[in-house]
């Protein structure tokens, strides 16, 4: 039987090498078909066929054959459940550890809106929950914001100060760690929107935020806010989209040359850039500032976009353009937009000043208010 002469040869072969092979051969018919069988059909490993002996790695445990090798064990279920990991995803039960900031800072935000109390887009939902998302993480925030109707939450601080001839009152509100601070003045009282009615913008959109800037200024620097009294000089003001702009302005031109906050930094968040707080020329004597910061305001459009512009020249005093050229930093909703900008399609005319602050411009994605 020229097949079984086989298989024994090859067990005789691999004893030889140190090596124990377990072979299963296959069942032979006692038949003439059997019978038959060529010693050219029977295939072998290689190392079989070898003509000097190939040294192996010695084994430690006998080889078993697949058809009788055991199924593994199942682990008790209380040992699974132990070993599983969450799934990229999943819900876990327990809430996620907030990280704190390794260095702590008087924030203060001001903007034209913030959710819940005033909100148009997507500028009142940020300000509505980046602020209590800081002051979770360690920061001291503060937010400055008009105070357009009656407010439940809000209390009267008693803090009345006159900002160039105007009388405003802070309205204070502490909620999730955060200040929430409402500037009271008759000019936020309006049936209509926020920045606009039935019959247009108000007249009067220069003036209403020129005073929310000084007022978010000034706020650091009069509200004795907590058990921790005033914020004080050392703050970052963070100012949101045209309405904020002057307060980069005003630190620089208006403070520090008398020695305040001349260790307070500014960031300018652009929400959307193509409203820009855009107003004759013949108003900048309204703004408080000298005169020999007019350029940081001026802004000439080009030919193309002077259709409805204050002067022949195409010439305009640019709130946000004011802000972008004066900030610290510059920020926006995300790092697409960032790049959008700086680009003729995305820039509305303010695409060179942001190309030239490139290096001080970044793109922060918004968050997911869970809540």
């Amino acid at each position: 039987m020229q097949l079984q002469e086989a298989f024994r040869r090859a067990q005789k072969f691999a004893s030889s090498n140190g090596r124990v092979l377990c072979v299963r051969p296959r069942a032979v018919a006692h038949s003439r078909r059997a019978a038959s069988v060529s010693r050219s059909a029977v295939s072998f490993p290689k190392e079989l066929v070898a003509k000097e002996p190939v040294q192996q790695q010695p084994i430690t445990e006998l080889e078993v054959p697949r058809e009788s090798a055991q199924q593994p064990q199942q682990q008790p279920e209380a040992q699974v459940e132990q070993d599983e990991q969450p799934v990229a995803g999943s819900v876990s039960g327990s809430a996620p550890t907030i990280p704190q900031a390794e260095t702590v800072r008087n924030l203060v935000f001001v903007t034209s809106e913030v959710a819940p109390w005033s909100k148009t887009g997507g500028l009142g939902d940020v300000l509505g929950s980046l602020p209590a998302a800081l002051a979770a993480r360690g920061h001291r925030v503060m937010v400055v914001t008009p105070r357009y109707g009656e407010y439940a939450e809000a209390t009267n601080t008693g803090v009345t100060i006159n900002i160039m001839g105007h009388d405003i009152t802070y309205y204070h509100y502490h909620n999730k760690g955060v200040d929430w601070v409402f500037v009271e003045h008759i000019s936020y009282h309006r049936p209509g929107g926020l920045y606009a009615d039935e019959h247009g913008v108000y007249g009067d959109n220069q003036f209403r935020f020129m005073l929310l800037c000084l007022a978010g200024t000034e706020a650091p620097l009069q509200l004795p806010l907590g058990e921790k009294e005033l914020y004080g000089q050392d703050c970052v003001f963070i100012a949101n989209d045209w309405h904020a702009a002057l307060v980069p302005v005003y630190l620089a031109a208006k403070y520090r040359p008398h020695g305040v906050y001349t260790n307070a930094r500014s960031i300018m968040a652009i929400h959307n850039l193509r409203h820009q707080g855009v107003f004759p020329p013949s108003t900048y004597p309204e703004l408080g500032l000298p005169s020999e910061w007019y350029g940081a305001l001026e802004y000439q459009y080009p030919p193309h976009l002077r259709q409805g512009s204050y002067a022949e020249e195409g010439r305009s005093v640019n709130t946000l353009k004011a802000g972008l050229t004066v900030a610290d930093r510059i920020v926006t909703v995300s790092p697409g937009y960032s790049d959008e900008i700086k680009t003729w399609l995305g820039g509305w005319g303010l695409e060179g000043t942001l190309m030239d602050r490139g290096p001080v411009v970044n793109g922060i994605v918004n968050g997911i208010d869970t809540e």
